[in-house]
C-alpha cells in the first residue's frame, strides 16, 4: 500500500479526484461537487473578526452579503 499526502486548494483536489486520486479532504460550504459522493466529517461555523468600532462589531450575526461591502 502506498499513501501520498498532497496539499492544495479544494478546487484542485476535486479535480484530482475526478482524474484518479482516491480521496480528498476539502472545504465545501455548499453542495457536493457534481458527479462526486461526499461525507461531512466536521462542520464548523465561520467567524468574522473586525476591530472595535467597526460597523459590524456590534452585530451578533453577519451574512456574507454584509461582509461584501467591507
Amino acid at each position: 500500500m502506498e499513501i501520498s499526502v498532497l496539499e492544495d486548494s479544494s478546487e484542485r483536489l476535486i479535480g484530482g479526484v475526478r482524474t484518479g486520486v482516491d480521496v480528498a479532504l476539502i472545504g465545501a460550504a455548499t453542495a457536493t461537487p457534481d458527479g462526486l459522493e461526499a461525507l461531512t466529517l466536521i462542520s464548523e461555523r465561520l467567524v468574522a473578526a473586525v476591530p472595535a468600532g467597526h460597523p459590524l462589531a456590534e452585530q451578533r450575526r453577519v451574512t456574507l452579503r454584509d461582509l461584501v461591502a467591507h
